[in-house]
């Protein structure tokens, strides 16, 4: 379960495990909205989390708002509107690892870039405009360096 105003969780086909989910939307009534198919652009189901042990599956990296599903991952962040089950912003960058945390006014969200240890972690806005989750490109690279840093956190070693 990723939302309960609106309904939204992920399915996932028992024998296939992680390569057949979806998100789903329920409208009024419990009627189904939409279901979103994240898997072309690469995204995986809960970015790969462990079972919390109560055969209920932890998803961080997911949130829900705003009329969109943002999704995270090890190299990929985007959001999915759940009206249409459209792809409406995506980023792909091979070595940073995306964790939304709050979608924003429009389609934006807040997301935490995850530290490296050659580089600061922090949180950046995105928003409609950005590539394709499916395309690696110079224009992704300036895009995430022209979004809206709103914050850094350091990652230092410890003493």
């Amino acid at each position: 379960m990723l939302s309960a105003d609106p309904v939204v969780f992920t399915t996932l086909h028992f024998e296939d495990r992680t390569d057949n989910w979806r998100v789903v939307a329920l409208g009024p009534g419990g009627k189904l909205r939409t279901t979103i198919d994240a898997r072309p652009k690469d995204f995986t189901h809960c970015t790969d989390a462990g079972e919390s042990g109560e055969s209920i599956k932890n998803c961080p990296g997911t949130v829900v708002g705003k009329g969109v599903v943002c999704l995270g991952g090890n190299d990929r962040g985007g959001a999915y509107d759940l009206g249409t089950g459209k792809l409406v912003w995506g980023v792909k960058s091979g070595d940073r690892t995306f964790h939304p945390l709050r979608a924003e006014r429009g389609a934006s969200a807040l997301v935490y870039e995850a530290a490296s240890l050659n580089r600061p972690g922090g949180i950046i806005r995105f928003g409609p405009g950005g590539a394709p989750a499916g395309d690696e490109c110079p224009a992704t690279m300036q895009r995430l360096r022209r979004a809206r840093r709103v914050g850094h956190v350091r990652n230092r070693p410890r003493p």
